[in-house]
């Protein structure tokens, strides 16, 4: 499984998308040693890039503007060093304020729709040659997000989802050892239809094609209130085995895991999250 671009790729693209379109004749200074320095402001966008000598892996360069995908963005990258065998590897730092999820997923490969606004952090280290595997931290959250009907694709076969809003998200994860690690993901409130939590890692080794997708290991909890059990049958019905009845409606506690992106999974029950 390859996603086209990774979230903190396709701002930095949406970024120099506008900037180039909006800034006119930015300055621009090239040393006889192949230095170059640019920088440009156009209403509320700013845009700067240092390189040395013409290295890929030498350049500064940073964003920062206001109404773009409708709030505002921020993004960075510079040299991060080396590691142990001396491979480059450079960080990219991406700081965005109430920006439509909509917007985004132009950028992304996601299999279902999502509405409203997030707030996102990222400090994200990569290797340029791809010499090494990607290590940072994402955060994003969001005060209400809306997903309209449609179809979740699924190894057991395309699954249908009625409309589904949440009162708030939040995200947390860190990436590192050719892992991403679901650190706390929650999604809903009390007073919401649907609530839940997600925590878990699975394997992500990025090559020059993009993320490929290995074996996982996720714990989630999902709390369902009685009207929304029948909205949601065709998706609830897997996970049946795995009901706790409670006042509200229904609770499901379990966990998925498969030894790759494409096999199938395995489904088992949690007493606890």
């Amino acid at each position: 499984m390859r996603p086209r671009l990774h979230c903190a790729a396709a701002l930095l693209i949406a970024c120099a998308t506008s900037a180039a379109q909006s800034t006119p004749d930015p300055g621009e200074y090239e040393s006889p040693n192949g230095d170059l320095s640019v920088k440009a402001t156009a209403g509320s966008t700013s845009f700067e890039i240092t390189t040395v000598g013409g290295n890929p892996n030498s350049i500064n360069a940073s964003i920062d503007a206001d109404g773009l995908m409708g709030g505002h963005v921020y993004i960075s990258h510079k040299p991060d060093g080396s590691n142990d065998e001396g491979a480059k590897k450079n960080r990219v730092t991406v700081e965005a304020d109430s920006v439509q999820i909509g917007e985004i997923q132009n950028f992304l490969d996601l299999p279902i729709a999502i509405q409203g606004k997030a707030n996102l952090n990222a400090t994200v280290s990569f290797y340029p040659n791809f010499d090494g595997q990607p290590e940072g931290e994402v955060q994003l959250s969001s005060k209400g997000i809306k997903i309209p009907p449609g179809t979740i694709p699924t190894q057991f076969g395309p699954i249908p989802m009625p409309g589904v809003s949440w009162s708030q998200l939040a995200l947390k994860t860190h990436m590192g050892g050719s892992n991403l690690y679901l650190d706390d993901v929650s999604f809903g409130s009390a007073k919401d239809p649907m609530s839940g939590r997600v925590k878990g890692q699975m394997n992500v080794r990025v090559d020059r094609n993009g993320a490929i997708l290995g074996a996982y290991d996720v714990r989630i909890e999902l709390n369902v209130t009685a009207n929304a059990e029948k909205d949601l049958d065709t998706l609830l019905i897997l996970l049946k085995d795995f009901r706790q009845a409670t006042p509200q409606g229904g609770k499901y506690v379990f966990r998925v895991n498969a030894q790759s992106a494409n096999a199938q999974p395995n489904l088992g029950r949690l007493q606890t999250f």
